[in-house]
C-alpha cells in the first residue's frame, strides 16, 4: 500500500513473482508470502489494486535449486520467470483501453 500511496493517479502497473522453490499451499514462511502475493492481485481482496497488479507464480517455471543458490545458475529458469512476468504486465496494459499490444511489446496508443 505505501507504494500504491506514492503512484496513486499515476496508473503504474505492478508485477510480482515468486522466488520457484515454494510450493503452491506451503504453510511456512515462503507459503505466507506467496499467499501474500496471489492476495494483493486479488481485485476482490484488494479492491484499490483492481487492474494494477498481477502475480506470477513461478514454482512450474523454476528448473531447478533455489533462489538461495540462484536457480544452479539454469539461465532457462531466469528466462521462463522474466517472459511469464512480461506476459502478466503486457495482460495488465491490455485491460487499459488506450494500450495496443504485439508479440509481447507493448506501447501507448496516443
Amino acid at each position: 500500500r505505501s507504494i500504491h500511496r506514492l503512484t496513486e493517479g499515476r496508473g503504474d502497473k505492478f508485477g510480482t513473482a515468486s522466488l520457484g522453490q515454494t510450493v503452491n499451499g506451503s504453510k511456512d514462511g515462503g507459503g505466507v508470502i506467496l499467499d501474500a502475493m496471489f492476495d494483493v492481485a486479488n481485485a476482490e481482496k484488494y479492491p484499490e489494486f483492481k487492474g494494477n497488479v498481477a502475480a506470477v507464480y513461478s514454482h512450474p517455471l523454476s528448473m531447478g535449486s533455489s533462489s538461495g543458490a540462484h536457480y544452479g545458475g539454469n539461465a532457462e529458469t531466469y528466462m521462463n520467470i522474466g517472459q511469464a512476468m512480461g506476459d502478466a504486465m503486457v495482460q495488465l496494459m491490455k485491460a487499459d483501453n488506450n494500450i495496443e499490444t504485439s508479440h509481447s511489446k507493448a506501447r501507448k496508443v496516443d
